[in-house]
């Protein structure tokens, strides 16, 4: 006799399977910091981006002018509670094409934590480099505002030149920037996709 067909009175608890609760953890936020490649997004992943930043750092030697940023999505709170956490990965992915296409030719983006991505953009001055990140926040509004489940999203990147050979040091001075800049009153090196 199956489950379905005893009687209330019957039915033994010992043959029903208690359905697994979820963890909490949204799919994007498990991230994995040794991953080449980044599953979840496509994009490179956390290694490679420092070895690309090393890289830049041989080659700045010979003209090249790489500028270091990192981005961060904000606001990912507020669209899980409204639409759920499926929406904020949908999010995430979404902002990461958008990043990679929004670069140029020779340009770099990578993932590098669970709602943070790495850039390298090649540009002589900070003003240039300012003009790339600028037309990031620009295509990375359009999505939000296409898509008005995600209200709220918020894209804010840090940029500093790349003068350090150690990759780790420029990371750090880009992310350093974007942490100056989320203060009141903070560094002007900020691009965010808010209108204000």
């Amino acid at each position: 006799m199956t489950l379905g067909s005893q009687p209330a009175d019957e039915r033994n608890s010992d043959n029903v399977v208690p359905l697994r609760k979820p963890n909490g953890e949204a799919p994007w936020a498990r991230f994995d910091v040794s991953a080449e490649r980044d599953e979840f997004t496509n994009l490179a992943g956390h290694p490679w981006f420092v070895e690309d930043v090393r890289g830049a750092a041989r080659r700045r030697r010979g003209g090249d002018n790489p500028w270091v940023a990192v981005a961060r999505v904000e606001g990912l709170a507020g669209v899980a509670e409204r639409v759920g956490s499926d929406a904020t990965g949908i999010a995430i992915q979404a902002v990461a094409v958008r990043l990679h296409e929004s670069l140029r030719a020779g340009d770099q983006v990578a993932r590098i934590g669970p709602n943070r991505f790495g850039m390298l953009v090649n540009a002589p001055f900070a003003d240039e480099a300012s003009a790339a990140l600028d037309r990031i926040r620009h295509n990375v509004r359009a999505l939000v505002e296409e898509y008005p489940q995600w209200s709220g999203l918020d894209l804010r990147v840090g940029f500093a030149p790349l003068w350090s050979e150690d990759p780790e040091v420029a990371i750090a001075s880009a992310d350093a920037a974007l942490e100056r800049a989320c203060k009141p009153g903070g560094h002007p090196v900020i691009l965010s996709t808010q209108k204000r």
